[in-house]
Parts: structure tokens; sequence; C-alpha cells
């Protein structure tokens, strides 16, 4: 049987010689390393096995992606908890075209580029405790999106509903402590089950 699953979570490497092989696994979906203590993407996974479909790189310090990072076939990217102060100008539709999830939540995002080509496939984004200050104006354009979390984002800007108004598929919208305009019911779209604003508190605490 091939191998499909790989879990390095907590494994700090030495060095990266593994990574050399990993392109004769080509049968491997999912990659987690989680909690590796990475401060950079290891040059031998600039290039992915063609059906790795899910990585996990969250809690790392990594700060960049190199740009000619081009993930074609990735459906699913967790880079939440690392030391991004910029969005990767690589990180966008035209190189990641079947990404469906993504999770950048915990960097310091501040500001997103807000020419970024357009994920087409994107179903699930968190954006949550990002620090970012304007709405990134790629999320209106991402029409099948289901799950937007932009949690814990206090210096954004006033949420306003025209920013979703086209996302016919948004389920699940999360702006808690961000500040939101006069909710226009018209504005709200039809698909949206689960609004969450509020500042949620553990009761236990």
């Amino acid at each position: 049987k091939e191998l499909v699953y790989i879990d390095f979570t907590g494994l700090y490497f030495l060095d990266f010689s593994f990574f050399k092989h990993f392109q004769k696994l080509s049968q491997v979906k999912t990659l987690c390393l989680h909690e590796c203590g990475l401060i950079d993407i290891p040059q031998d996974l600039v290039n992915l096995p063609k059906h790795l479909i899910y990585l996990d790189l969250s809690c790392n310090y990594i700060s960049s992606l190199p740009d000619e990072l081009h993930w074609k076939n990735l459906e699913g990217l967790n880079l939440s908890h690392n030391a991004l102060n910029v969005w990767p100008s690589c990180l966008n539709g035209n190189n990641f075209p079947e990404l469906k999830g993504l999770i950048m939540s915990f960097n310091n995002l501040i500001k997103i580029n807000q020419n970024i080509a357009t994920f087409q496939n994107l179903i699930s984004l968190d954006l949550s405790f990002t620090n970012l200050e304007s709405f990134p104006l790629f999320i209106s354009n991402s029409f099948g999106l289901k799950y937007l979390n932009l949690r814990g984002n206090i210096m954004l800007e006033e949420f306003n509903f025209n920013f979703i108004v086209l996302l016919s598929n948004l389920e699940y919208l999360d702006i808690g402590k961000a500040k939101t305009s006069e909710i226009d019911k018209h504005k709200i779209p039809a698909s949206l089950e689960f609004i969450i604003s509020h500042d949620t508190k553990n009761p236990f605490s």
C-alpha cells in the first residue's frame, strides 16, 4: 500500500534531507508539519507531490513564502500561528487554483494587497486575529465562499455588509470584535445562517 498521510507534529528537524525524497511519495495526500520549528519553507517543498491536497504548517515561525511557490493542486492550507507580517505575494488564485480552505489566523497581516487574484474555488477562509485594518477585497469576489472568520480584528475599519452582498453561498460569518455599520437586511446574503458579531467569552473564566 502507498503512504497517503504523514504527520510530523512536534518534530523539530535538524536538517531537511528527508524532503529530498518526498517527491517519490507520489500518493501522499496530507502532510502535517505543525509545530516543527520551521522558519521558512524547505526548498524541497517548493514543489509538492501532485496528489498532496492538504498541508498544515501551523504553529511555526514562517515569516515569508518563496515567490516561486506554485502549489497548483493544494486544496487546504493552514498557516495559522506563524510570523507573517505581510500577505505572501505568491498566495493568490493563480498559484493556488484548487484551494478550498485557507487558515491564516494569528498572523500580523495588517494590510493585504487589494489586487490579489481571486481564489475561484475557495469555500472556507479564516483571517481571525490577524490585525487587519481594511477589508480584503478579494473576499468580495470569492463567490463560492461558505465560511468566513474575521474575528478579533479590532483595528478593522467599519465592516460593511456591502462587502459580502454578492457572496450567495456564504453560510457562516464571524466578525466578533470588529466595528460594524448598521445592518441592512437587504444586503445580507440569503444563504447566511450564522452571523456572530459579539465578543464570545468563556462563562467559566
